[in-house]
Parts: C-alpha cells; sequence; structure tokens
C-alpha cells in the first residue's frame, strides 16, 4: 500500500513537471516572436496590437491560430469589443512544434482558460493554411 501511494505521488510530480516544463518553453517561445506586440502580459499595445490577456477572440478562432502565426492576419479584426487594424507579420519558418508550445501557453496564461492543443492537430492546421 505504502508502494502504491510512493507510486502515485512520483507520477503525479513527473506529470506536473512535464507540464510546467512545456509551458516554460511556451513561455520562452513567445517572448521571443510574440512580446514585442502583444506584451509580455498579454496585453497588446494601446490600440494596435490586440491583447491575448482574455481575448474574446482567441477563444473564438483557436483552431485557427496556426495559421495566423505562421502567415500572419491582415485586415480589421475585433477583439474584446475593439477594433484592431495592424497587420500581424507572417513568421514562415516557426515550426510547428513551436507553435504548439506558444498556443498552449497563451491558452493557459493571461486569464485565458483555453483547451490544451495537440501538435498533431496544429500540424494538420498548417497544412490545411492557404
Amino acid at each position: 500500500m505504502k508502494n502504491s501511494y510512493l507510486i502515485f505521488i512520483s507520477m503525479l510530480l513527473i506529470t506536473l513537471s512535464c507540464a510546467t516544463q512545456e509551458y516554460s518553453q511556451g513561455r520562452e517561445l513567445y517572448n521571443y516572436y510574440c512580446s514585442s506586440c502583444h506584451l509580455e502580459s498579454g496585453q497588446g499595445l494601446r490600440s494596435l496590437y490586440p491583447p491575448l490577456a482574455k481575448s474574446d477572440y482567441l477563444a473564438k478562432y483557436n483552431e485557427t491560430l496556426p495559421c495566423i502565426i505562421r502567415k500572419g492576419l491582415e485586415g480589421q479584426i475585433i477583439v474584446n469589443g475593439k477594433d484592431y487594424d495592424m497587420p500581424m507579420p507572417a513568421m514562415p519558418k516557426i515550426s510547428a512544434f513551436e507553435i504548439t508550445n506558444i498556443m498552449n501557453y497563451i491558452n493557459h496564461n493571461f486569464g485565458n482558460d483555453l483547451p490544451f492543443v495537440k501538435f498533431v492537430d496544429v500540424k494538420a492546421k498548417l497544412e490545411e493554411c492557404k
């Protein structure tokens, strides 16, 4: 019984360590690729760049985020009731693995409570991007 309890606790700690490690990789990638416009806090830059924090846009269009990150975005969007029209540059060299880590970091930080994203789903979505 005691051994079963120790095994359970060990597995739980390993799982938590992996999750924390995954989001820390996402945080590093986010800081490198995204924070200059969306800021380290995810609040966005005034009326130029939209917030990622508590973003209704992310909640509504989360499945298209891989394409937005890879291909960029032009045109007007509405985020949390405000208009934004500054183009987001494409990042054609960013990998599907990096995008997955960034998305999971964003989805679980900045007040967002969005689903965990799987690498295979991001990779498949990127293959569909126009």
